[in-house]
């Protein structure tokens, strides 16, 4: 079907897909010279008090907050039209297939696969609620994998979560007599008692990560009153056995929110998996009969190797410095030309090229430090965390803190984690960057990683990063570390009371008990400030 949206800017090429609240078609900016995918969002809705469920002003507000996701597995809006009856949501457009379609193929995803793609999806989804935007529809279906381009290109750097339009939708109670927003299968039970939030999401990843592996829903049926009771009452069905994935997907399909596994904790085990698998499956070296030095392949059949004699040593030969190639040579000869040349193709683009020149090299940080803070941060946020925390290394602290801070929020924290432990240079980026810019990056991050970093700050210097993160992340770090009491107490006692009694509240109790006895004197005052349970259940381990 042929035809023009927006006054005349867009020729509509072909429609990509349609859901509940609205179509997506693939068009032609005039304006932009580029193909574009569009949302055209329907108005016709109702909530069943008559209201309209798209409202022009709701619509706009979430999709300015959609546009500043900078994530480089987050499909991005590029602009928004406010066209009378049919707004229209304009993103990039990405060519690929959608995860659903990889599913019902054969053969199946590995699991190792799915966690790479389950990864993505998760960092995608942590950037998002860092600016307080939830998707409330993550499937199978908005999952795009992109078709490689870029030489060596991973397949988590080739996925994107897409479809952000229902959180464009007015917020409203979800019942079985309203009209859903998302998708009813892969709906969190708490969202039928009208709540939502970011767990919401994460058991939808859980949902799509069990079908992933097991080509089958956990809580199949046909009529939706059938599906909403097994959503809120019943177990998923068995996983089949032996899956690697069953610890994160029985985590994330919790169906008490609060008790759900966190984003941090699943990125966690996914990246653990993730990690074990890679070696597992990478070729090991062939070692001959007897013993001896293992070598990478066997002698052809029929052929024996000869006598090895010593070779003589040699002199090394002094080492030279391998001149730059490809865009790493204009960078080194034209760096202002180089610059502009990055700066008109946008982020992500600039972010593939970052990539490619050798980590942390000379190249690397001119270009970083030539594009400018704002541009550095998106470009930063759109490249690998490796590459990002290498050129960031070779940045001076203070310089470097603000190029972090620059990142969009959800970026950072991988960015921080890839920061080699132990290096002079994380410890002056931890000291430089803001304590509230700091907390903000640990917040996302585990919380071994969270105690890493904070080892080498002073203990004023921790107590301020700690108090400024949740309560329950900072909870976490203070019950495994410092794993000394005395230690513990003396960091807790740097903690201002206004913080202190919710980190408390959430720590082990016999934990904080034993830190508190440290100093009898001073318990009385750190106990009133905790809850009345949670301070009962420490004064039962103090006995």
């Amino acid at each position: 079907m042929t035809g023009q949206f927006g006054g005349g800017r867009f020729d509509r090429i072909r429609k990509l897909g349609e859901g509940g609240m609205g179509s997506v078609w693939l068009a032609w900016d005039r304006k932009l010279e580029r193909k574009v995918a569009i949302k055209q969002l329907r108005t016709d809705l109702l909530t069943p008090q008559g209201k309209p469920l798209i409202t022009p002003a709701r619509v706009l507000r979430e999709a300015r907050a959609i546009s500043r996701l900078q994530h480089p597995n987050i499909v991005q809006i590029l602009d928004l039209i406010e066209a009378p009856g049919e707004p229209l949501l304009i993103m990039e457009y990405v060519a690929g297939e959608p995860l659903s379609e990889l599913i019902e193929r054969r053969p199946a995803l590995t699991e190792l696969q799915a966690a790479e793609i389950g990864l993505a999806v998760l960092d995608a989804l942590t950037a998002a609620h860092a600016q307080q935007v939830l998707h409330r529809d993550v499937k199978p279906g908005n999952i795009l994998i992109k078709r490689a381009t870029v030489h060596r290109e991973t397949l988590s750097q080739r996925v994107r979560l897409i479809d952000f339009g229902n959180a464009a939708i007015e917020d409203y109670r979800v019942t079985t007599k309203s009209i859903l927003v998302g998708s009813l299968w892969y709906m969190a039970p708490e969202r039928f008692n009208g709540q939502t939030g970011a767990p919401s999401d994460l058991w939808s990843l859980g949902v799509t990560l069990y079908q992933a592996v097991e080509r089958r829903l956990p809580f199949p049926g046909e009529q939706m009153q059938q599906v909403i009771h097994a959503l809120i009452n019943e177990e998923p069905a068995p996983l089949t056995p032996g899956r690697l994935l069953a610890p994160v997907i029985t985590g994330l399909l919790v169906k008490d929110p609060d008790r759900r596994l966190e984003a941090a904790q699943a990125r966690d085990m996914l990246v653990e998996i993730i990690e074990t698998e890679r070696a597992r499956r990478r070729p090991r070296p062939v070692r001959p009969e007897g013993g001896g030095e293992p070598r990478s392949t066997p002698h052809p059949q029929g052929t024996a190797p000869g006598p090895q004699r010593p070779a003589p040593p040699r002199e090394p030969a002094p080492s030279q410095p391998e001149s730059p190639r490809g865009f790493a040579a204009i960078v080194a000869h034209s760096p202002q030309e180089a610059v502009a040349l990055l700066r008109e193709q946008g982020p992500r683009t600039a972010a593939q090229r970052l990539d490619r020149l050798a980590a942390g090299s000379d190249e690397a940080v001119t270009v970083v430090l030539g594009v400018g803070e704002e541009f550095a941060g998106a470009m930063l946020a759109h490249a690998r965390p490796e590459t990002a925390a290498a050129v960031l290394g070779r940045i001076p602290g203070e310089q470097a803190a603000r190029l972090l801070a620059a990142v969009p929020p959800g970026a950072t924290a991988p960015i921080l984690a890839a920061f080699p432990t132990g290096d002079p240079a994380t410890a002056h980026l931890m000291r430089a960057l803001p304590a509230r810019a700091a907390a903000r990056i640990l917040n996302d991050l585990p919380w071994q990683r969270v105690g890493e970093l904070l080892k080498p700050l002073s203990p004023a210097r921790r107590a301020e990063i700690l108090s400024g993160m949740s309560p329950r992340r900072a909870a976490a770090v203070l019950d495994r570390l410092p794993a000394d009491a005395q230690r513990a107490a003396a960091l807790i006692q740097r903690i201002p009371a206004d913080r202190v009694g919710a980190i408390l509240d959430r720590m082990d109790a016999r934990r904080v008990a034993r830190i508190l006895l440290v100093h009898p004197d001073r318990a009385a005052r750190l106990l009133k400030l905790m809850g009345t349970a949670e301070r009962g259940q420490v004064l039962d381990h103090m006995d």
